[in-house]
């Protein structure tokens, strides 16, 4: 069954509410997020099916690595 997903980017500016941004299953501030309804191949493993942002222990770097991963 084929589906119809796709990643909808909103621009993120200044007075974005980042709250409100999805990415897959996961809300853009959370530290994994759940990309499982964009990778559909059963040969994935589960693992690669995240991205991780928990190990980064700086703030101001872990919001720049998520600007850039987004």
């Amino acid at each position: 069954m084929a589906t119809n997903l796709v990643l909808q980017l909103q621009v993120i500016e200044p007075d974005t509410d980042l709250n409100i941004i999805m990415i897959g299953n996961s809300n853009y501030n959370d530290d994994v997020w759940d990309l499982r309804p964009f990778i559909t191949a059963k040969s994935t493993k589960e693992s690669h099916k995240y991205i991780r942002f928990e190990y980064i222990a700086d703030v101001d770097m872990k919001e720049t690595v998520k600007q850039y991963a987004y």
